[in-house]
């Protein structure tokens, strides 16, 4: 009798471990060094274990920067689905929402790597009407989201993945 319950509770713990997975998964991240200088590249290192559905939800490093009121995420990539944006007065496209690795539909993730943040980030400072296109030298009318590239101020940054997070500093 005994070891149908123990098969019935492990029977069940497999199953909230296979959901678990399917729905957050196991991620790491860590930097190698917590102080950095102003315009250093950051080497930020993450893994992933899960069962990843079709989502980029914990595939994303978003950074955040410590200010008075709390956490403000900034932008250290832009994400507009093949809409180009006004960058520095130039229309650029944006990239594909999933920072670290593609995905499949569903598969087993174990996965690991490197991620290079250049300590730069997008501040978006409203719309403007009409951008320069640089790749065929015009300037092109319409409503465009404008944002400003510059290097990332001194402060304290958080840097999540999944659910890992790790805090540095820029000085």
């Amino acid at each position: 009798m005994k070891k149908k319950y123990y098969r019935i509770i492990g029977i069940i713990a497999i199953f909230v471990f296979i959901i678990y997975l399917s729905v957050s998964g196991i991620q790491t991240i860590s930097t190698d060094k917590n102080v950095y200088s102003l315009d250093e590249e950051i080497k930020i290192h993450w893994s992933d274990f899960s069962l990843q559905w079709e989502s980029c939800d914990f595939r994303v490093i978003k950074i955040y920067k410590q200010e008075a009121t709390g956490w403000k995420r900034i932008s250290h990539e832009l994400y507009t689905f093949g809409a180009p944006v006004c960058v520095n007065g130039e229309a650029v496209g944006g990239s594909y929402p999933c920072d670290v690795s593609s995905f499949q539909f569903p598969s087993k993730i174990f996965e690991n790597g490197d991620f290079l943040w250049n300590s730069k980030i997008y501040e978006n400072i409203g719309t403007v009407d009409f951008c320069f296109n640089p790749y065929n030298n015009e300037t092109v009318n319409g409503t465009f989201n404008n944002y400003l590239l510059k290097n990332a101020s001194a402060g304290k940054y958080k840097i999540v993945f999944g659910n890992s997070q790790k805090i540095i500093e820029i000085k």
